[in-house]
């Protein structure tokens, strides 16, 4: 071969391995970029058990045993925030459960599935408080004798409290000489109305409402409506279009923002979590709370605030990996604080908080070790078995 011919020979293959070199990088670096871009607006993965979850709802609890300490030491709460505290935490509890509930509801294969996931979430742990309130609280610390407390009919109408079906607070001679006198455990008014909301979960996701994000929205909006209650608390009564509503002003306010929090979880591809989002979004909630707009403020601006927080990934997972202490706190919180106040009367109301709190941790910790998480574990063995009753779940 001439030398001219062998020149253009090695020029052109070297030419050609250089031509494709550069389209394999750029190939690469276009499928660099593009997965890059995708990462970058993706949203971050929702997970129903995250560690940021845990850190909002323990913090709720901790908000729940602030407020507490208010009335059960008989203490004047001067600033008027206390009280608002403990409804803001426990509202707080009724978005994420809003959220998550859903979620577990359109992620299980049926129906029978999901109610028995619910049992085994909340009856273990409530069961447990309540016998242990009945037969070693209240015999330690009545003001009757045994055989008197023990003969009490009263004693054994606490145990209704498993039911679910009618909340009871006292146990015959059991913190009568209390600051807040006779209640055992008062948190326990909101475990019926969560029970309410799992079963109207049911009953929207089976109506396929729950499959249906702009049925669910509207339906939400006639709800935002009825409940409508003006543009501050003091007006709360004069702006009630609905009368009843006024007198239910505690229930309606749960309901409401677990219907926000379910509706949020049919939207939750539109969120993006963000810290600083959801500080904005809080701040502007408190705002409109404390000036005008109080509803729209509580009701639409907070719970996107919290679940824009409590959907941001975090390195940390020490919390997850400790488990979620959130609920056996909020049912062992009450009791503690009464008992710490029977046996120490003089505490103040720091001393009671931090003890009250550190001892409902160590009771939640112990629930969810020896109670809840091994319950909890059922929940495979009953997804394996052939439960076919329900309206399956689809993708929203």
């Amino acid at each position: 071969m001439p030398k001219k011919c062998l020149l253009q020979f090695l020029l052109g293959f070297e030419m050609t391995t250089l031509t494709a070199d550069i389209e394999n990088k750029t190939a690469v670096d276009v499928a660099t970029v593009e997965n890059v871009a995708t990462a970058i607006n993706k949203p971050a993965a929702l997970k129903a058990d995250g560690n940021t979850f845990n850190i909002v709802r323990l913090t709720a609890s901790l908000l729940v045993i602030f407020a507490h300490c208010f009335p059960l030491l008989a203490k004047p709460d001067k600033s008027g925030y206390g009280e608002w505290q403990g409804a803001v935490a426990v509202w707080v509890f009724f978005i994420i459960s809003g959220f998550l509930i859903t979620g577990s509801y359109l992620h299980n294969r049926n129906l029978v599935n999901f109610v028995c996931n619910r049992v085994l979430r909340v009856w273990p742990a409530l069961i447990a408080v309540t016998l242990i309130s009945v037969f070693i609280i209240g015999p330690c610390v009545t003001n009757l004798s045994p055989g008197a407390y023990f003969a009490n009919p009263a004693t054994y109408l606490y145990l209704d409290n498993m039911k679910l079906l009618w909340v009871h607070y006292n146990l015959p001679g059991v913190f009568d000489n209390n600051h807040y006198p006779h209640a055992v455990n008062g948190s326990l008014w909101s475990i019926p109305l969560e029970i309410l909301m799992y079963l109207s979960t049911c009953i929207l996701g089976v109506a396929g409402v729950l499959h249906r994000r702009h049925l669910a929205l509207a339906l939400w909006t006639i709800l935002f409506i009825s409940g409508l209650p003006g543009i501050c608390p003091a007006n709360f009564d004069k702006w009630q279009p609905i009368p009843w509503l006024g007198t239910m002003a505690s229930m309606t306010y749960p309901v409401l923002f677990y219907c926000t929090g379910s509706l949020l979880y049919l939207w939750k591809d539109k969120i993006r979590p963000s810290i600083a989002l959801a500080l904005i979004l809080l701040v502007g909630s408190g705002i409109c709370a404390s000036q005008v707009g109080f509803y729209v403020g509580l009701t639409f601006l907070m719970p996107l605030g919290v679940l824009t927080f409590a959907l941001t990934p975090t390195r940390s997972n020490i919390l997850s990996k400790l488990g979620d202490y959130s609920y056996g706190i909020y049912l062992w919180a009450f009791p503690v604080q009464q008992l710490l106040v029977h046996f120490f009367p003089r505490m103040s109301f720091w001393q009671l908080f931090i003890s009250a709190s550190v001892l409902a941790i160590v009771c939640g910790a112990i629930s969810w070790h020896l109670i809840e998480k091994p319950c909890l574990s059922l929940k495979k063995k009953i997804a394996k078995l052939k439960l076919n009753w329900g309206r399956p779940a689809k993708t929203v």
